[in-house]
């Protein structure tokens, strides 16, 4: 997910659940001096991520793009991360609601509205099955690279009011980021169990090896 600020010489990369509809909508209005509204045309809704700035993993990125620019991107402790993902898009948006699921899955305790145990016990099935659950809970290597010296500036995902003075000062103008995607109860980690941390810090070795400094 990148914003390109070519005006500013700034690039934001950013990581789906690190606040990035927060900080897209950010970026649209220093681009354009406007807020963002989500819009529809021929029927088809277009919020941020469609009609501005689309998702964009590592491997896609095109390099002439922000040759010369400030780059920045948000990180955040991953386990969090997948918590956050669990809370807004199971729990508020019931992304699991339409999944079809086997006989097997069933008699295997999958259900579409899955507790936080049932969920991680099924982390991987849930992830194939629903598309925008695999997206969200991507590792944050995939969107950013492994190296974090590329950017110029990382910041943790507490800092954002640090980046919206950081930007405040390259654009000339005083700026504030709205927070987004808040919905559904905050779990912390003490929800989860010995086995289910092992299974996260697993299955996200790679972001704590390349972020880890930055959580």
């Amino acid at each position: 997910m990148t914003v390109h600020l070519t005006k500013y010489g700034i690039s934001y990369f950013g990581v789906p659940k690190v606040a990035c509809t927060s900080l897209k909508l950010f970026f649209f209005e220093v681009e354009n001096g406007f807020a963002f509204r989500p819009f529809q045309a021929n029927g088809v809704k277009k919020h941020i991520h469609v009609a501005a700035y689309p998702t964009v993993p590592f491997k896609n990125w095109k390099p002439d793009r922000y040759l010369g620019h400030w780059k920045i991107a948000v990180v955040r402790n991953p386990v969090q991360r997948l918590l956050s993902c669990y809370s807004n898009r199971v729990l508020v948006h019931g992304e699991l609601d339409n999944i079809v699921l086997t006989e097997e899955d069933i008699a295997n305790g999958m259900t579409t509205r899955p507790d936080l145990h049932k969920f991680l016990e099924h982390f991987h099935r849930y992830r194939e099955l629903a598309p925008s659950i695999a997206h969200h809970s991507d590792r944050m290597v995939d969107f950013l690279g492994a190296n974090a010296d590329f950017f110029d500036r990382i910041y943790s995902i507490r800092e954002l009011d640090q980046l919206a003075l950081d930007v405040s000062d390259r654009v000339g103008e005083s700026l504030q980021i709205p927070r987004e995607q808040t919905g559904g109860p905050k779990i912390g980690q003490d929800a989860l169990t010995s086995k289910e941390k092992k299974l996260l810090r697993r299955f996200y070795e790679e972001d704590f090896a390349a972020f880890g400094d930055y959580f």
